[in-house]
């Protein structure tokens, strides 16, 4: 039976798109249905005609389904009608009526609705929220600060901190979890009635979604801490998902707001929720034909930051850190069956010397040697896991396009050049388009000289002749504006990824590399990574740093895959390098707390000091930011989560660089608490891959390929 869910909503101009680019990632068919208002009385329209909510017509028509989801949700506890045509099917309980999946549901005390409240659930467990009684209806969660700006509407940036105990899979994670909200953009827990809870969970209950075989289950809860300095907690009738017999209660899934998720939505508009939408799906016992193939990116594995960047780090120290945290990864890469592909920054070895090239890390003497000893113990590990398929590496060049990689700019000015090969010196070589350019099946004979070549133009192939050339030099400057530009690169690229000791250029057999700044450089590129063996290559939508191109609008270009990307390290770019979670005296971005905006009503910054609950706070939040992001990648772009190791883990402590949080109990180089971003968010990702055995596995970039073609293509 092919799995079918329906999906229930108000209106269009706030319809989030990503619930149903996500069902058609996973091969979920999907029928969408509108109400005609959001009172009790309204009517469901759908593909089949018009239906009260309340009709017997409605609830054989959705006995279809393996679930009907609820889209709409509010930040105001103070309105009076939403989804109150919903209450119906709150007793829609036999084994054959469908799953009811209820996302952040809205049922406040304040709906006066007659009908609503005779027909809600008097045994329903879970306390309605109360505007007027918050404290006494609702848990405040995460602190109980207020986000600056609605909570539910956050993408990127502001994510509330959550450790979720899944009881019946005994299992931790970090996920971004608001069960409901109001004006005061505080983020709630539920408060469970335990009477009412104890005779449901004493209640048999015949139906495929409970596994316990009750009416009443607690699916999920505040997870208790693991440290003495962690005192956040939370009362026992604290409850963050819960199943009333085939009903989820279920926290916030997405946004209310009218996204079209393609190209121009990224990377702004993540949905860092989504996790409870895959998670409500497979519980509600909903088989996707597709799983999600979960996988993540490094730019820059092996490089140093000199003085010059004020690092807290020696060049040996950062070689040491990187050292130990990529053995770490490539271990866990092998126990996950997965590939951690890398951006190796190429272009030191003829163009640009410094400590950020991978090439002139290990080979310039100006560097220390024994920062140059450790440098090549990682390029080893690097080379080695290549190899196995555990750490595949493919070209990344900062060195052209004035820094931007592919057609970065318009010219490169004194490009050094490969030696050998087709277009190495001192072979003379077009470097630009011919001044004559002919369709070919409409070229006389004879016309073009010997000298000619061929190109392909869109759907046209063409013969080109009287080109600008290279001489026998090897420095020039290059247009980079043509496929000869193009091809000249991408060949240098190999020969330096095979000098440096990697069997192939374009890791492994996956075919594919990361660019210098998501630059793909556009079609003229694209052709020449296809000529040169590639499959695919990650890119932003504007694929050039001088914006005058764009990807395909599905992102796969004549079979040639145009990966998304989105940046989870944990500073900005523009600071350099991580401070950890939080330092006073870090600059804009150049730390977690900073990057993400995660100092809710300075509930961190003025507490960092005095409360070491306010560590814990700051973990919690990074994880759930970093987390959403990532499954956001996974879920509905199917694109490359990526991180810099170096920057991102210049907060650790030499002596256990890949030991876990603990707080401060175990300090990194700044007297704060150590955290290694890497280990950190490998092993909450690992948690909710495991939690998602139906709808996630480790996975790598051909996986992701691979399913592209078939979601995205046909």
């Amino acid at each position: 039976m092919e799995p079918k869910v329906c999906l229930v909503l108000r209106e269009f101009s706030t319809y989030n798109r990503a619930w149903t680019q996500i069902l058609r990632n996973l091969g979920i068919d999907y029928t969408l249905c509108t109400a005609t208002s959001g009172g009790a009385a309204a009517n469901i329209q759908t593909p089949q005609g018009v239906f009260n909510a309340s009709s017997s017509d409605l609830r054989n028509y959705f006995r279809q389904f393996d679930a009907v989801i609820l889209c709409d949700n509010t930040n105001n506890l103070s309105a009076t009608s939403l989804i109150n045509y919903s209450v119906f099917w709150m007793s829609w309980n036999t084994p054959e009526d469908p799953a009811f999946l209820f996302f952040n549901p809205h049922f406040s005390a304040a709906i006066t609705d007659d009908t609503y409240n005779s027909n809600f659930p008097s045994d329903f467990p879970i306390i309605r929220p109360n505007a007027s009684d918050l404290a006494g209806t609702l848990y405040a969660a995460d602190g109980g600060s207020t986000t600056g700006g609605d909570p539910l509407g956050q993408t990127a940036v502001r994510a509330r901190g959550a450790c979720v105990l899944f009881v019946a899979e005994n299992i931790r994670a970090h996920v971004q979890t608001i069960c409901a909200t109001h004006t005061d953009n505080i983020p709630y827990y539920w408060r469970l009635n335990p009477p009412l809870h104890s005779a449901l969970v004493n209640a048999n209950y015949a139906h495929r979604v409970a596994w316990n075989g009750r009416a009443g289950e607690i699916l999920a809860v505040p997870a208790p801490p693991i440290s003495s300095e962690d005192t956040e907690t939370y009362p026992a009738d604290c409850v963050i998902a819960y199943r009333y017999r085939n009903i989820f209660w279920l926290p916030h899934a997405m946004g209310r707001s009218q996204r079209a998720v393609n190209l121009w939505d990224m990377p702004q508009l993540a949905q860092p929720f989504l996790f409870w939408l895959l998670y409500g799906l497979q519980r509600a016992g909903v088989r996707p034909r597709y799983k999600l193939p979960v996988q993540v990116e490094t730019d820059h594995p092996l490089e140093a930051l000199d003085n010059s960047a004020s690092p807290p780090y020696t060049f040996k120290q950062q070689c040491d850190f990187l050292l130990a945290s990529w053995d770490w990864m490539r271990e866990f890469a092998r126990r996950k069956n997965t590939a951690i592909v890398n951006g190796v920054r190429v272009g030191g070895r003829e163009r640009n010397t410094n400590a950020r090239q991978h090439w002139a890390i290990m080979y310039n003497t100006a560097y220390p040697a024994e920062a140059r000893a450790v440098a090549q113990q990682v390029h080893q590990i690097l080379v080695a896991g290549h190899r196995e398929g555990t750490t595949p590496c493919g070209p990344h060049d900062h060195t052209i396009g004035g820094g931007d990689g592919l057609w970065g700019s318009a010219v490169t000015t004194n490009y050094k050049r490969h030696s050998g090969g087709q277009r190495g010196a001192p072979n003379n070589a077009p470097i630009a388009r011919g001044r004559c350019c002919v369709a070919s099946h409409v070229l006389p004979a004879g016309v073009a000289p010997e000298t000619a070549v061929t190109v392909q133009i869109g759907d046209t192939e063409m013969v080109e002749w009287d080109h600008t050339t290279s001489g026998a030099g090897d420095t020039f400057d290059l247009p980079m504006d043509n496929i000869h530009a193009a091809r000249m690169i991408v060949e240098g690229h190999i020969d330096e990824m095979l000098a440096l000791g990697f069997p192939d250029g374009y890791c492994a057999g996956h075919k594919y590399t990361n660019t210098a700044g998501n630059n793909s450089g556009g079609e003229c590129y694209w052709q020449a990574l296809k000529e040169f063996g590639f499959r695919g290559i990650r890119s932003s939508d504007n694929c050039t740093g001088i914006n005058i191109k764009r990807v395909a609008p599905n992102r796969i270009w004549r079979g040639f895959h145009l990966v998304g990307r989105y940046p989870i390290d944990n500073c900005s770019s523009g600071a350099l390098f991580s401070r950890g979670l939080y330092l006073p005296s870090a600059p804009s971005g150049g730390d977690a707390v900073r990057h993400f905006l995660l100092d809710h009503g300075s509930d961190i910054s003025s507490n960092w000091t005095s409360q070491q609950a306010a560590a814990w706070r700051a973990y919690r939040r990074l994880l759930c930011q970093v987390a959403g992001i990532w499954l956001h990648c996974t879920a509905v772009e199917l694109s490359g989560a990526y991180f810099h190791p170096n920057q991102s883990l210049m907060c650790v402590s030499l002596t256990d660089t890949v030991a876990p949080f603990e707080g401060w109990a175990r300090l990194g180089v700044y007297d704060t608490p150590h955290y290694n971003h890497a280990v950190e968010i490998f092993t909450n990702m690992d948690a909710i891959v495991q939690l998602l055995p139906e709808y996630l596995y480790w996975g790598t970039i051909t996986d992701v390929m691979d399913l592209r073609e078939k979601v995205m293509v046909g």
